[in-house]
Formats: structure tokens, sequence, C-alpha cells
């Protein structure tokens, strides 16, 4: 495979480099089947689609801007003009029965998909698309967005983990970019700014609601404030601000080792601990993507005279269907007495 390097070098403007992208003779790692939809109507809000295969299960539709032109510097070589994809303006989530569905139109250039059928197989595609708007009646009310921390019971005295969520929910579908090109951001402190595009989880079968589960990992002690904003069909804007102060003690600082993570039929959960042979007292719950309690697990950790702590837990494969690919947790830790030890939150992914 060869490229055009941008930067001069000994051999010139155009010295072609090498980039090995992999062995030739071996299949690509394709981690999903091919998957078509045709559009049977595209009107009065609502799109109803048939897929091919037909599969059952459930769909996940990105709906995507016109493409953006582009132009290179051209401080070494001619200008060059090129396009690239235009933003993510909305995600809708709907099932999928004998490769029929129904979904809200949304104006889109471009549709991208990814599918998980009933047995497992995962799809995905995608297609051009005429920008339409829709025929629902024009509304002004703006999204409401409400947001709260899962494991934290004072917003004012949180550990140094807390796992945020934001509902959003609308009587129109919703969309991360205004009517003047704005995206939708969510930002902590002013400093980190991430598209919300990139975080939203929808509401299977509605268009109108979703949310987004942010998990914080070893924040400093001291206030942190969260701002986000996100748009509708009709571009009313809908704005979010929300504080939390975190008051962490040394311990609840420590670390805590999951292996493997993606977890597989046995998790080993290690962490340190600071007054050996002491016995604990575990519980674990694990969220979905979309903030839901999936699994909760209870035991006790027999003390050891290791510095490093650890129990593991086996999984049945009814608790690992029910689990999403990517999830979230929460550990608290008690010593055998009642008094509490550590609490700790993050991510932890599942291999089906």
């Amino acid at each position: 495979m060869f490229r055009d390097a941008k930067n001069e070098s000994q051999s010139g403007v155009i010295n072609r480099n090498i980039t090995l992208l992999g062995d030739p003779t071996m299949a690509l790692p394709w981690n999903q089947q091919k998957l078509s939809i045709r559009i049977d109507t595209l009107s009065n809000g609502i799109i109803q689609g048939q897929t091919t295969p037909g599969i059952d299960g459930e769909i996940k539709v990105y709906y995507y801007g016109e493409d953006r032109p582009m132009q290179t510097l051209g401080t070494k070589t001619d200008k060059f003009d090129y396009q690239i994809s235009g933003n993510l303006e909305g995600i809708s989530a709907t099932t999928v029965k004998n490769g029929k569905f129904n979904l809200t139109n949304l104006p889109a250039a471009h549709l991208k998909w990814r599918a998980n059928s009933s047995d497992g197989t995962v799809y995905g595609g995608g297609m051009k698309s005429s920008l339409k708007t829709s025929s629902e009646t024009k509304e002004s009310n703006p999204p409401l967005l409400e947001a709260s921390l899962l494991n934290e019971s004072d917003e004012k005295a949180c550990s140094p983990n807390p796992l945020l969520q934001i509902k959003i929910s609308d009587t129109s579908p919703l969309r991360f970019v205004g009517p003047k090109g704005e995206i939708a951001y969510f930002t902590v402190n002013d400093t980190l700014q991430i598209p919300v595009s990139r975080l939203f989880n929808p509401t299977l079968n509605s268009s109108k609601q979703g949310n987004i589960t942010y998990p914080f990992e070893s924040l400093s002690p001291g206030k942190y404030k969260i701002t986000m904003n996100c748009f509708d069909l009709h571009t009313n804007q809908g704005k979010l601000s929300f504080e939390f102060i975190v008051t962490a003690s040394s311990k609840e600082n420590g670390s805590l080792r999951i292996y493997p993570n993606p977890m597989t039929e046995r998790s080993t959960f290690s962490f340190l601990q600071e007054k050996r042979w002491m016995s604990y007292v575990y519980k674990l719950k694990i969220y979905s993507n979309l903030g839901k309690q999936i699994v909760e697990r209870r035991g006790i950790v027999p003390g050891s005279d290791s510095s490093i702590q650890s129990f593991s837990i086996d999984w049945s494969a009814e608790e690992k269907n029910q689990l999403d690919f990517i999830n979230f947790y929460q550990l608290e830790l008690t010593y055998d007495t009642g008094a509490p030890f550590a609490n700790f939150t993050g991510r932890i992914g599942n291999i089906k």
C-alpha cells in the first residue's frame, strides 16, 4: 500500500512511503456481517424498513448530515479539495421482527446502522439518503435533561469514582446538531468537552428518549461542574448544569484490578488492603449502557496475610447473555464488622 507524503523530504514532496496495513494473504477480521436495508416509507415522521437478510433482534441507526467540503493548506503542493463525513445528528434504536422495523424520520444525508440478531450475529451497513423534512407538528418545548449520580447518596460528599447518568427526553426526536450547525457537547469544568453523539445511548423503540452514563475515575477532591446541551427535531435547545463535590479519603483512592477485562466465565477482583487478615463483605452491581441494573452479587472475602486481597466470581451463561459488550460496575467493600472500607466504579467489558 502506498501514500503520498505531505511533508517534503530528500526525495521531494511526492516521496512515496510504504505503510504496512497487514499480511495481504490473510483474511480481514470482519466483526460484523453485511445487512442491507430497503426503506419502504419515508414520510409522516416514520421510516418503515425491511432488512436483508430478514432478522429478529435490534437495530441501531445513525443519522449523518451532508458531507462537508475541505481543502488542504497547499504550502508545499497545490491545494487539494476533499470531503469529510457530515456530523452525526441523531441515533435511534428499535426492535426488528422478521426483518421489519419502524424508525423516526430525521433529515439525513447518510444512514449507517448496526444490528444484533437474536442468535448473537452482529450486522452492519450504510446508504445515502435524501434530506427530507418531517411532517410533525412544530413545538417549542426544549429537551429535558436530568442528572444524577447512580452510586452516590450525597452530591456534596462523593467518592473519587462517581457514576454520572444524564437522562434526556423530549416530545420530539432528539438531535445533536443545532439550526446553524452548533454541536451539542458534554463538558466537565469547562476543560473536558465531548460531543454528546459519542456518549448517547438511545432508548429502545423511542427516538425521543435516551441517556448518557459516564464513569469518573480517581477524581481529586474538589468541586466539579457538568454542563450539557441537546437539540430536538425542531431545533429547540435544552441545557443542563449540574455540580458535585468529591471529598475522598486516601483508602477510597486505592486501585482495583479486574482480570480478565473483558470478562469471561470467571472474573477476579484484586485490591490493596490496609490491615492483613481482615475479612470483607462485597456487593457488586453491574449496569447496562442505559444505566439499568442487570446483575448484583454479594459475598465474603476471607482474610489473608497478603497486602493484595482478591476474590473471584463465576458467571452463569444466563448472566453473561444479559450483559452488553460494555457495562459499568459498582463495587462496595465493607469490613466484616459492617464498617465501610472502599467503593469502586468503572467499565467492564463482556465477551459473548
